[in-house]
């Protein structure tokens, strides 16, 4: 198996009596030490999980891909940002036109999007070096559990519900900008002084 790190040859001594869990623990700490996590794994043009990885034939080449872990932070945020975007206008959509409201099935797809929204901060909170990032994670896991049974056959009792969650999701995406203003800050050397909220 030939071992890339960002496109440059990676040499592991005695390689073939390695388990593949051992290959990968060499690699994350290779990262680790240049100050870099792994981003992703690509081989011959395909991405693989970590689990896939651990099961990859010999004789293939596998690239790591890394980045720092400022970058890939802002890079979760801005898919956040746009998820979150897409979710409020979709609500907001369905709030004002009563009579297109959305079937079950609509709901169910929205309430999904909102779970990939919760899992990522989650995902966020652990990945910040001064506690949570959100510390509403719990609370917006309850709604959702709310929302997944909710009946949608009158507007009447769902649109006032549906205006009081696009609020929270309104709030979510204020701290996202201002976590972004916050590390692009830092990034240029700026004296920051730092919220409640972040």
């Amino acid at each position: 198996m030939d071992l890339f790190i960002d496109g440059v040859p990676f040499s592991i001594l005695h390689i073939e009596s390695l388990s593949r869990e051992e290959l990968l623990d060499i690699v994350l700490e290779e990262l680790a030490g240049r100050g870099l996590v792994l981003k992703e794994i690509v081989s011959h043009g395909e991405a693989l999980s970590e689990e896939s990885f651990l099961s990859i034939p010999d004789g293939v080449e596998v690239d790591f891909l890394s980045d720092t872990k400022e970058g890939i932070i802002n890079r979760i945020i801005l898919e956040l940002r746009e998820s979150l975007d897409r979710c409020i206008s979709i609500a907001e959509g369905w709030i004002s036109q009563r009579s297109e409201f959305p079937d079950e099935n609509s709901m169910e797809r929205w309430v999904e999007s909102m779970e990939w929204i919760v899992e990522v901060m989650s995902e966020l909170n652990d990945l910040g070096e001064e506690g949570p990032l959100f510390s509403d994670v719990e609370s917006f896991k309850l709604e959702l559990e709310r929302w997944r049974t909710i009946s949608v056959e009158s507007p009447e009792r769902t649109v006032p519900e549906l205006e009081e969650m696009v609020f929270k999701l309104d709030l979510l995406r204020d701290k996202l900008e201002d976590l972004e203003s916050l590390r692009r800050n830092l990034s240029e050397g700026e004296e920051v002084v730092k919220g409640d909220d972040v």
